[in-house]
């Protein structure tokens, strides 16, 4: 089925270093959708600064023009708020073409520093949903000591925690660059993206319970080794909401 993926970008100071990779990663992406797939673009630095730079459609040189747009300046990261935004925009085109699939590619250094909303509201506006949050965080400037701009500790670690976290509640898969990639780290791991994208599998399975509550239940999928004995592991979301009757 068509693909609808959104581009949500960092464009705070703490990637004054990182447009041009971004700009190429986000052009690259936009070069491997098909004629049916869709994509918008959001650029963000503080709660005051998020911008939709451009809406759901499937002319890539409109697309590309949003991209190339892109530019970094000043003000206190809003990460949770950005990512909340595309979640509420992709829920809302879901509903028009419940047939397609979703997804949210996020390039950040994975740090939030003065965002309203939190893990907890996203998850609660995307219950239902099958979009997949894909986290492509540059980490190699992200320190784990005390940080006297945003008064914070452990900003690597809760970096790489809400990026694994957005990946395992969605399906997605997290990517996290420990240095600034070369242009072939930075395309196999754009490869690996849009095959994860592409290659899906709906499995229907029949609860033994079958409440319908609308609670959050676990899911576990255990896939067999292949036939010559090789290790397989999926990317499966951690749990599902139940729908009311």
């Amino acid at each position: 089925p068509p693909t609808g993926v959104g581009l949500i970008f960092d464009n705070s100071g703490s990637m004054r270093l990182l447009p041009p990779t971004f700009i190429a990663a986000g052009k690259t992406i936009v070069a491997n959708l098909g004629e049916e797939d869709e994509g918008f673009v959001i650029r963000f630095v503080s709660s005051d600064k998020i911008e939709v730079l451009q809406n759901f459609t499937n002319v890539k040189e409109d697309l590309i023009d949003a991209i190339e747009n892109l530019f970094i300046e000043g003000g206190r990261t809003a990460l949770m708020d950005a990512v909340t935004l595309a979640a509420e925009k992709v829920v809302e085109q879901e509903e028009k073409t419940p047939n397609n699939r979703f997804a949210i590619i996020v390039m950040s250094d994975g740090v939030d520093v003065a965002s309203y909303y939190d893990l907890d509201h996203l998850l609660k506006i995307i219950e239902g949903s099958d979009v997949q949050i894909f986290p492509l965080f540059f980490i190699s400037d992200v320190s784990d000591g005390y940080n006297s701009t945003s008064k914070r500790r452990f900003e690597r670690l809760n970096a790489v925690r809400l990026g694994q976290v957005l990946a395992l509640r969605t399906g997605g898969t997290a990517t996290f660059f420990e240095k600034r990639p070369t242009d072939d780290e930075l395309n196999n791991a754009l490869r690996a993206l849009m095959v994860e994208i592409r290659s899906q599998y709906v499995i229907e399975y029949t609860s033994t319970n079958q409440k319908r509550d609308g609670k959050v239940r676990s899911l576990q999928v255990s896939i067999s080794d292949g036939p010559n004995g090789e290790k397989r592991t999926g990317h499966i979301r951690g749990s599902f909401t139940v729908p009311l009757d």
